[in-house]
């Protein structure tokens, strides 16, 4: 039998899944020692004692001079930074794709709402039947809930009070 025919127990994958990260403790213990024993004040690879005691501090005492928990203020902002790298970049991949035509702009509020009832349900039918083919992806703005409903598979509903001195 070939080494690549062979599949592990679940035992023996979890083990061997275990194996490089128990390799790494046990070197990191060595390491640390061998420092240690030249120098006991050395903080480059600390003991296993003071690296317990500074997880625990990170993650439970207030910081003196921003009176925050930095592990959670630094997950905090590290979440903020990936949250708003991922929606810059899919708002810059929609805007290129339209830029470029692989994603069309169909903008149905004005066109789909003047169009008389027949004639709206074939522009609906074509449509569906090109985002069936699976040729591309459409990029649609409606103001008709139902037409979205009917139209989109994700749909992004933005509804905010318009303040209009005007208005009746």
């Amino acid at each position: 039998m070939r080494a690549l025919s062979i599949h592990p127990g679940r035992g023996a994958a979890l083990a061997l899944g275990a194996l490089p990260f128990v390799l790494l403790v046990l070197a990191y213990l060595m390491a640390s020692s061998a420092r240690l024993a030249d120098n006991p004040r050395d903080k480059l690879l600390p003991s296993q004692p003071a690296l317990g005691a500074s997880a625990v501090r990170l993650a439970t005492e207030e910081d003196r001079r921003s009176g925050r928990v930095l592990l959670w203020a630094d997950s905090g902002a590290s979440l903020r930074r990936l949250a708003l790298g991922v929606g810059v970049a899919a708002l810059l991949g929609i805007g290129f794709g339209i830029a470029i035509g692989l994603v069309p702009l169909v903008n149905a509020a004005p066109p789909f709402g003047a169009l008389d009832p027949g004639i709206r349900a074939d522009m609906h039918a074509l449509i569906l039947d090109v985002w069936r083919q699976g040729a591309m992806q459409i990029f649609l703005i409606t103001h008709d809930l139902q037409e979205g409903f009917a139209l989109g598979t994700r749909l992004l509903v933005l509804n905010h009070v318009r303040e209009d001195p005007q208005a009746p």
